[in-house]
């Protein structure tokens, strides 16, 4: 894999984006899986980090990333804050490596009548709320305060996703993190069921181990 990578750094002025899978921590030696990661960011621009038991839930991280852009001119959808792959490229920066998380609500099929306000606050509750469980299950567990990047992309009902959530889901990162550069949009899915959030941090330099 390095050296494919290596190969492709000296043939495309495109980055070259790898996805490293790491076995547990317990499961190798921390010398050892600093030298892998050494070679694989020799071999990269970006560096992407997962666990090997995370591999599933991570696929779904990525489908919601390679969603960005998105536009349906014909229905005329777009999204609150429109997100594009230029603000993804630009999230992922070249120092340390990179971790992301995912969390997603199925939406009930019937509502209660209640007062727009009130359906305006749970919805930007369970938005902070899904960033906050997408931080606490990242692909690895790495130190959030050492990076200097971010990104937040929520896709799904449009019906759902809130300006104020996204302002409040910046506020909850800048939180964990006041020196961080954060970037967020979303997707919207007409009629979807559900409502997804995938959160990448970039730059990170170091593991957390507690």
């Amino acid at each position: 894999t390095a050296e494919v990578g290596k190969s492709l750094l000296n043939v495309f002025d495109d980055p070259v984006i790898t996805l490293g899978i790491l076995p547990s921590f317990e499961e190798v030696n921390s010398s050892d899986l600093r030298d892998r990661i050494r070679i694989l960011k020799e071999a990269s621009n970006v560096l992407l980090l997962v666990e090997e038991d995370k591999a599933e839930q991570s696929v779904e991280a990525l489908n919601i990333l390679a969603r960005v852009g998105e536009i349906d001119i014909k229905k005329r959808i777009a999204g609150e804050v429109v997100v594009d792959t230029s603000d993804v490229f630009n999230a992922l920066v070249k120092d340390g490596f990179s971790v992301f998380g995912v969390s997603k609500r199925s939406l009930p099929m019937f509502r209660f009548f209640s007062k727009r306000s009130t359906l305006m606050a749970e919805r930007t509750q369970r938005m902070i709320d899904m960033v906050n469980e997408a931080v606490k299950n990242l692909s690895v567990n790495g130190d959030i305060s050492s990076a200097k990047s971010s990104l937040i992309v929520f896709a799904g009902n449009p019906d759902e996703i809130t300006m104020e959530g996204l302002f409040s889901c910046i506020e909850y990162i800048e939180s964990l993190n006041d020196e961080i550069i954060v970037r967020y949009g979303d997707c919207p899915i007409p009629n979807a069921k559900y409502v997804c959030v995938a959160v990448l941090f970039s730059g990170i330099t170091r593991f957390r181990l507690d």
